[in-house]
């Protein structure tokens, strides 16, 4: 038997490039973890997450103008992140040495909110318990592709 060779690189692109069942047929081949993206990859947005997450994203919008209302869908949409990013570990609180780390924005005039740095906390925090990420790298990726959740939550709250 004759033995074929690809590089990874080539897989992955005609994964990117083929139809689904061009996608089934490589994934059956080479197997469906290769061509799996990490988590920062698949996610660009918020609808991401719920996605990934089988929730729907329509149930997210907050349409009221009452301050409350939206900082506590920020806070949903924080805390549903945090939890796909944590991929269902929960931070241990009796570890003082397991960091947990959110987002730090700043304020600048003219220019608005913006993600500025990403703060960690020992188990003494300031902050509710499922709003921790594990992951610096991920706290500090959504912050930057989806902002407006962590400025709902600090404008109003």
């Amino acid at each position: 038997m004759e033995t074929l060779q690809i590089s990874k690189e080539n897989a992955l692109k005609a994964h990117e490039g083929a139809s689904e069942k061009g996608k089934s047929l490589l994934e059956n081949l080479f197997g469906a973890k290769i061509f799996k993206k990490g988590l920062v990859e698949r996610i660009t947005c918020f609808d991401d997450v719920c996605v990934e997450m089988g929730k729907d994203p329509k149930e997210y919008i907050c349409t009221s103008k009452n301050p409350i209302d939206i900082m506590i869908n920020a806070l949903l949409k924080w805390i549903l992140a945090a939890e796909y990013f944590n991929e269902g570990k929960e931070p241990d609180w009796s570890n003082s040495n397991q960091r947990k780390y959110l987002p730090w924005l700043k304020y600048t005039a003219g220019s608005g909110w913006s993600f500025d740095a990403v703060g960690h906390w020992s188990t003494g925090t300031r902050c509710g318990s499922r709003q921790h990420f594990l992951d610096p790298a991920h706290v500090e990726h959504c912050a930057k592709v989806m902002p407006e959740i962590f400025i709902d939550f600090i404008k109003h709250s």
